[in-house]
């Protein structure tokens, strides 16, 4: 009789692992369906900015518009492969290469600087793009440290 209940408890943890380990996936994929609407939504904006009534962006923009348009791009299909295969290993990998493109198209944007501002409003914008382009080294650090030694301590447990 002992041996029919510890069956039972193996079984019923396992499924209740199961599913908590499903509810805990069903999250990630939310988050990545949104991830793609938002860069669907951010593709929108940025390439009909300039038909819209600014008068702050420079001839220069269409040079930055292809580049945000590549790392929105990247961001949707990075989202489309995470729907379907969202290893830690394969997320912190593409998300590194991504974080990277992001850093170069914000770098371009400081340099570039597509916007005709006051000299107040320019330097408070340069601020902001360096505390982005800060926050998107430190997550390349992390990400190739999670890819990096993520890995190495799988392989060692």
């Amino acid at each position: 009789m002992a041996k029919k209940e510890d069956f039972r408890k193996a079984f019923s943890e396992s499924i209740n692992k199961k599913v908590k380990a499903r509810v805990k996936g069903s999250g990630r994929l939310i988050g990545y369906v949104f991830a793609i609407i938002f860069n669907v939504a951010f593709i929108y904006v940025v390439n009909s900015l300039p038909n819209w009534p600014v008068n702050f962006l420079t001839d220069s923009y269409s040079t930055i518009l292809v580049l945000l348009n590549i790392m929105f791009v990247a961001n949707i299909i990075i989202n489309i492969l995470f729907l379907f295969y969202d290893e830690a290993w394969f997320k912190h990998l593409l998300q590194f290469f991504v974080n990277i493109w992001a850093f170069f198209v914000f770098y371009s944007i400081y340099f570039i600087f597509p916007f005709d501002l006051t000299a107040v409003t320019e330097r408070s914008m340069r601020m902001v793009l360096i505390i982005i382009m800060v926050g998107i080294a430190i997550a390349i650090i992390v990400e190739f440290i999670q890819f990096t030694f993520g890995n190495i301590r799988k392989q060692h447990v």
